[in-house]
């Protein structure tokens, strides 16, 4: 009897075959999970990795501090979005091929991941997870709209140039802060003046305990005037957009 080569997606159906017999109760001879306390059907799990096809609508980003406590240093308040995806891989042709899977993808990170293409593996848990970008924060082009002398760390911008995937788009409207202190220490006579003024911002997590900027409910003006102006400052969540450039003046 002559022997026959494999095509591509028949090689996938048996490595996914021969994968779900090792995983297997009884299949680890070893037992590890006597040494581990983890399920040998978990333990012995691949970390495997596919191309996901995030669909229409997006994968939201992480919700942080969702539970009862509602303690930003409380890591098991934070719940990660999910969204059924299809999976793929990079046929010999270059195209893209579907391989007939499809699996609930976990998006671990504090920014909403678009329509488009991820990489996503399977943790020794059976989750399968979106990867996370480590390169550094999300980057926008912003223009100052608002500016109040008594939220002196914060201002308030609109978007006018974002990340080719994901959040925020163009148009979006936000606070930006001065982490470094360098960039909105202005008397209060000319912090109005900020309005208009352009600059980028890099979303960066902010350790509460080291952060300048703070929550303030109401704010006392430090200038000369007697009267006290009570300001709703918007609340400085660990994950903000931190300001590294901005320009000396209106560019128009």
């Amino acid at each position: 009897m002559a022997l026959r080569d494999f095509s591509d997606e028949e090689m996938v159906i048996l490595k996914q075959i021969t994968l779900d017999w090792r995983n297997r109760e009884g299949g680890n001879a070893r037992k590890p999970e006597k040494l581990t306390g983890i399920p040998a059907e978990t333990l012995g799990q691949v970390n495997d990795v596919y191309i996901a096809r995030i669909p229409v609508g997006g994968l939201p980003a992480l919700n942080e501090n969702e539970g009862a406590t509602g303690s930003s240093t409380t890591l098991e308040d934070d719940t990660p979005n999910s969204i059924v995806c299809d999976l793929y891989r990079i046929a010999a042709s270059g195209f893209m091929v579907p391989v007939g899977l499809s699996k609930r993808v976990y998006n671990i990170s504090t920014s909403e991941i678009a329509e488009s293409w991820a990489s996503v593996h399977r943790d020794k848990f059976g989750k399968w997870i979106a990867a996370v970008s480590t390169g550094g924060g999300s980057r926008i082009l912003f223009e100052i709209i608002e500016a109040d002398f008594d939220c002196c760390n914060s201002v308030k911008v609109i978007v006018i140039g974002g990340p080719c995937d994901g959040s925020p788009t163009t148009d979006d409207e936000l606070y930006v802060w001065d982490e470094a202190e360098c960039f909105l220490q202005y008397p209060e006579e000319e912090f109005e003046d900020l309005v208009g003024r352009r600059g980028f911002a890099t979303k960066l997590y902010i350790d509460p305990l080291s952060g300048s900027a703070t929550s303030t409910s109401s704010s006392t003006s430090s200038s000369s005037s007697s009267s006290t102006s009570t300001v709703d400052c918007p609340e400085a969540e660990n994950c903000r957009w931190v300001i590294d450039q901005l320009c000396c003046g209106d560019p128009r």
